[in-house]
């Protein structure tokens, strides 16, 4: 009978042991997939980030906002409300940059992106124009009402390394 004990305690001590290993080695698969989704959707955005319609975007707001100083985001209104065709480009480009970083600040609040790769992407200049000349032409609406997502309250400028003219 004793046999029959210590058989069936090394039977549930192996099977243990067993339990454990597979629990780290499902820890261990769990942050490799994690760390391969992670690095595809950095190399995506990346790749958006540097597509020539996202220079685009981002050389049209620039050049809005240096011409028209001060009021550019009321200016802009004036002249959308017009049918002005550069009001329309810059609108366009205003959304390019605007749901560029969205599908991140989303991803972000609802715990599907971590902060190292939130902050690795945020540190592009996109998101300086995002926060500088998106964020004014989206309170801007015909009734003067904010109209700021909530999501994108997480992207600060602090958090760019590098700043160039040329979006790198």
């Amino acid at each position: 009978m004793a046999t029959v004990a210590w058989a069936s305690t090394a039977f549930a001590g192996g099977s243990v042991v067993v339990a454990i290993f597979s629990v780290i080695f499902a820890k261990q698969a769990a942050n490799r997939a994690r760390r391969n989704v992670s690095g595809e959707l950095y190399l995506r955005f990346m790749s958006d980030y540097g597509s020539p319609e996202f220079c685009e975007a981002m050389r049209c707001l620039r050049e809005w906002k240096d011409r028209h100083n001060g009021d550019f985001a009321g200016q802009w209104r004036s002249e959308l409300a017009k049918g002005d065709s550069r009001a329309r480009q810059v609108d366009m480009a205003r959304r390019r940059i605007k749901y560029y970083f969205l599908p991140l600040a989303q991803l972000k609040s609802a715990g599907y992106v971590d902060e190292k790769l939130f902050h690795k992407v945020c540190e592009v200049r996109g998101v300086s124009l995002l926060l500088e000349i998106v964020k004014p032409l989206e309170k801007t609406d015909e009734n003067g009402a904010l109209y700021w997502m909530k999501p994108y309250e997480d992207m600060k400028p602090q958090q760019i390394k590098s700043e160039t003219r040329d979006g790198s």
